[in-house]
């Protein structure tokens, strides 16, 4: 039902990463803070963002 855009997508989603473009998202695992604990246990500084734009 959606293969074709599905298709267009992927294809669309590969250059967006080939090109250097794509940003995986890090899952906290913690309270947010100045010093936040991503899921594979790494602890790192938060500087924040507005990524719901």
């Amino acid at each position: 039902m959606y293969g074709s855009i599905r298709s267009e997508l992927n294809e669309k989603l590969a250059a967006i990463r080939s090109e250097g473009l794509y940003k995986d998202e890090r899952v906290l695992s913690g309270p947010q803070g100045s010093l936040i604990r991503v899921s594979d246990g790494k602890e790192v500084l938060n500087f924040c963002a507005n990524n719901y734009l």
